[in-house]
């Protein structure tokens, strides 16, 4: 989206989503444009939404720059496939437990 779209639509929230910043930018590169789209949102007063952490450092660079909530594999890993857990009867049990 470009920035000013960003005044115009007055959004409440951004997600950046680090999938695809990581597909785009490398690895390495990632955390320094993770960091920067943060800031960037702050200054505009926007909170951040980081999905898709993966590692322990992209946790910590979201963490230290800012973002107010963080989603991911690293955080939580995947469930299981809910389709076998219907068969063994597990799904019932998860019910209980949420």
């Amino acid at each position: 989206m470009p920035l000013n779209l960003i005044a115009e639509l007055q959004p409440d929230q951004v997600t950046i989503d680090l999938t695809a910043i990581r597909a785009t930018h490398g690895s390495e590169r990632s955390l320094a444009l993770l960091a920067c789209l943060i800031k960037t949102g702050q200054v505009l007063r926007l909170p951040i939404a980081v999905r898709g952490i993966e590692k322990q450092s992209e946790m910590d660079c979201a963490r230290a720059s800012g973002a107010v909530e963080v989603s991911g594999p690293w955080i939580s890993p995947a469930l299981t496939d809910v389709a076998a857990l219907l068969e063994t009867g597990e799904a019932a049990d998860l019910r209980r437990s949420a």
